[in-house]
């Protein structure tokens, strides 16, 4: 499933697949003009950078946020940063880190104990078409 990035205007919101056109422009210009392979690996570092970035950003875990890159070009401009920290109550999402991860837990062992058991009765019926085979050979 592609990863569309949404830019907003005034008077629309706006799906478009911005990751996969810069690769498809980049992958042109270095068919076209090879000599720019240096220029277009320090592209791709950055660019690596900023996707990552977004990511971490999309993330609903307050925990798991960073700085955004206009908040670290403020930073670099004007000695400080023209947004407030983000504040964090205590115990905030806890229920969506731990427990979740408690649930994904329990749900990976039902899961595997299902596939334990059907495997199993798999063997069995296996063993059995084995028997009866092996019964009509004689």
């Amino acid at each position: 499933v592609p990863s569309y990035s949404t830019r907003s205007f005034k008077w629309v919101d706006v799906g478009f697949p911005i990751h996969s056109s810069v690769a498809f422009i980049c992958a042109i210009n270095l068919v076209e003009n090879p000599e720019l392979l240096p220029s277009i690996c320090f592209l791709c570092i950055g660019w690596l950078l900023l996707a990552r970035e977004e990511w971490r950003i999309k993330n609903p875990n307050p925990w798991a946020h960073c700085k955004s890159f206009r908040q670290l070009l403020s930073a670099l401009i004007l000695g400080k940063s023209s947004m407030e920290p983000l504040k964090i109550e205590p115990k905030e999402n806890l229920e969506g880190g731990l427990n979740s991860w408690d649930k994904r837990l329990e749900e990976a062992e039902k899961k595997a104990k299902a596939r334990a058991e059907k495997y199993a009765r798999e063997q069995l019926q296996y063993l059995k078409d084995m028997e009866v085979i092996g019964d009509s050979n004689e």
